[in-house]
């Protein structure tokens, strides 16, 4: 087999089953009308539409559209950033039912501000419910170096409507937890003091539809080879979903382009991912390019008895945003 360039791109194939998984959801009347006006607003503009909610989840601003959400590149640095949040906060307000929100001031929570090598600046928001985190849902939205709104991207989970009471007491959830991992795993498994209590869309990592869910994160581990994040359903003590924390034979990283052109500013030396960091990331869109990426190491392996992409084992590369 003739080599392959190390950047692994999904496209032609996820392309096609996020196109059949959104004409299975098709989004909301809401979601879709607030696309159409956002669409209407700024001539131009680019929108894609997530298989898993039926909402935006990437949105480029036209040309014409950059003077009308522009932040004076000159003003004071702790000016500028409040008004590039006012000016992120108050674009996603504006068209909140396009990505699924009700009011980005009350559901968004800003966790990070980043400025790059070329200027460009990059606001990372959290979703919340009921003063509770959402999993996996996150957006971020992307200026350039004048100031200029350029891109919003990331993933919001939609139409959030939980008792927020929990029926399980954490200790019970956490017995659960453990109870689930135990037959798997073997013995000597405890739960960490780290659980917490969230909004969890199921699907949601897999790009697929799913219902909402108040749960309990837990990380259940031996502290020695076995660290397990376990989804515990507040309401029914049931597992709803896990996920390993621990390194496989796998070597990948993932990177995040920022919105430039692959392979993007952080390439090679500031992966947003690495094999044995924790894993789901907080960035749903990463998270299902990592799940990929491993499906399709494991196809070539099972198949072709092929190790990566050489036959070798060499680092796997992939790209998102």
């Amino acid at each position: 087999m003739r080599n392959i360039p190390q950047l692994i791109l999904f496209t032609a194939a996820t392309s096609i089953l996020a196109a059949a998984a959104q004409s299975a959801t098709g989004g909301s009347p809401a979601a879709q009308a607030g696309i159409e006006r956002l669409k209407a607003d700024y001539r131009g503009a680019k929108v894609s539409v997530s298989p898993a909610t039926g909402t935006a989840r990437f949105v480029r601003l036209g040309p014409s559209s950059a003077p009308r959400l522009a932040v004076p590149a000159a003003a004071q640095s702790s000016s500028r950033a409040s008004a590039l949040n006012a000016t992120a906060t108050s674009f996603v307000d504006r068209h909140a039912a396009a990505f699924g929100l009700r009011s980005a001031a009350t559901e968004l929570t800003l966790r990070k501000t980043e400025t790059d090598r070329h200027g460009e600046t990059h606001l990372t928001y959290a979703q919340q419910y009921a003063g509770l985190p959402v999993f996996g849902a996150t957006l971020k939205a992307h200026f350039d170096a004048a100031g200029r709104l350029k891109v919003i991207n990331g993933l919001i989970v939609p139409n959030i409507d939980l008792a927020i009471a929990p029926s399980w007491s954490r200790a019970e959830a956490e017995a659960s937890a453990v109870g689930f991992v135990k037959p798997k795993k073997g013995g000597g498994m405890l739960a960490a003091r780290n659980s917490r209590l969230l909004v969890y869309r199921e699907g949601l990592i897999r790009g697929v539809p799913g219902e909402n869910r108040l749960a309990y994160e837990i990380e259940v581990g031996n502290g020695t080879n076995v660290r397990e994040f376990v989804y515990i359903d507040a309401h029914t003590g049931k597992a709803i979903d896990r996920f390993s924390g621990t390194p496989d034979a796998h070597d990948r990283r993932a990177y995040d382009a920022l919105g430039f052109t692959a392979p993007g500013p952080n390439y090679p030396n500031g992966p947003f991912w690495s094999e044995g960091d924790t894993f789901p990331t907080s960035n749903s869109e990463a998270d299902n390019m990592i799940a990929a990426s491993k499906e399709t190491y494991d196809l070539f392996a099972n198949a072709f008895g092929r190790d990566s992409f050489d036959g070798a084992g060499a680092t796997m590369d992939s790209i998102f945003n």
